[in-house]
């Protein structure tokens, strides 16, 4: 099974699809970076 994310910003009154370099969605509020691993974790 594959599982696609779409990812959206809410711009004024309407959401747009953003792009995201290296997979990755960086939230400035925050300050975190957020992203998908694929690995194995001892």
């Amino acid at each position: 099974m594959k599982i696609i994310c779409v990812p959206f910003k809410l711009i004024s009154t309407r959401y747009e699809v953003i792009s995201l370099p290296e997979n990755r969605l960086w939230l400035e509020e925050l300050e975190l970076r957020l992203g998908l691993w694929q690995g194995t974790y001892q």
